[in-house]
């Protein structure tokens, strides 16, 4: 039984690190998706970039909470 726990616990740490990765990303790509993509509303970049930034914050302070939790 103790097999399976680590095996559950191994696979959603590496879940949790995919997630991050992909947010991270995600919140790159609204970066600087602007400036590869044709001209949108600005009203839409302004949304995009508290969107952005309401990401950011979240991930990392999800992953200080694992590095301070561990």
């Amino acid at each position: 039984m103790a097999e399976l726990g680590g095996a559950f616990t191994e696979a959603a740490v590496w879940i949790i690190r995919l997630v991050l990765v992909a947010g991270l990303g995600w919140g790159a790509w609204l970066c600087i998706g602007h400036i590869l993509l044709p001209a949108r509303p600005e009203k839409t970049l302004d949304l995009e970039h508290f969107a952005t930034f309401a990401l950011l914050v979240l991930l990392i302070t999800t992953l200080g909470g694992f590095l301070h939790a561990g």
